[in-house]
């Protein structure tokens, strides 16, 4: 009966010190910006040299194990950028843990817009 309660004990210390950190993140901006080329390059997925429109988002994951041994899955909501999907964009902030936010830097109406709502 020990033996099992110690076994239990190390199977759940086992099980916390193996746990994996989940971290969401959306990609935000408007149509034609780079969003999913930069969600392809951090999911080290090629690049299309001819990319389609994200219709409403793509969602991918990747399981980063770092030298201290701790494990985090980062799952990115790759968004559509056109205005017919505007609408449901607060949908991909709320529940994330990060949000990255890509524009056109030679925009500066839309770096202005950005600037005032975040």
């Amino acid at each position: 009966n020990v033996h099992m309660e110690v076994t239990s004990a190390y199977t759940l210390r086992d099980a916390v010190e193996k746990a994996v950190l989940d971290i969401k993140v959306s990609i935000l901006g408007d149509a034609s910006v780079g969003k999913t080329s930069i969600a392809s390059n951090f999911h080290d997925k090629p690049l299309d040299s001819d990319p389609k429109a994200t219709i409403c988002f793509e969602l991918s994951s990747k399981l980063v194990t770092y030298p201290s041994g701790d494990q985090v899955r980062y799952t990115t909501y790759d968004t559509a950028g056109q205005e017919r999907f505007r609408a449901i964009m607060s949908n991909f902030v709320r529940n994330m843990d990060a949000v990255v936010i890509v524009y056109d830097v030679t925009n500066w109406v839309l770096y202005l817009y950005i600037r005032k709502q975040t």
